[in-house]
């Protein structure tokens, strides 16, 4: 995908080019694969217990979902 942008092809040398214009390359890129997601019918705070206190989990109803409706989990660490 790299090579595939000027900025970032064979002839890509850092010192010609920002910090900014690397970042705003890739926040384009980022948006264009990323496209739209499925409409949000309502999002529902709740929390689960944690070894350090509550840990806030967000679930969030599409408008449009088959039934019964599936379930995807992201966890991220770090």
């Amino acid at each position: 995908m790299l090579d595939q942008d000027p900025g970032f092809g064979d002839d890509f040398d850092p010192a010609k080019t920002t910090v900014q214009a690397v970042r705003r390359t890739l926040d384009e890129r980022q948006r264009a694969l990323a496209g739209t997601g499925p409409q949000v019918a309502r999002v529902e705070d709740r929390d689960i217990p944690g070894p350090a206190g509550r840990i806030p989990v967000p679930i969030y109803w599409p408008a449009e979902a088959p039934e019964p409706a599936g379930i995807y989990v992201y966890l991220h660490s770090g």
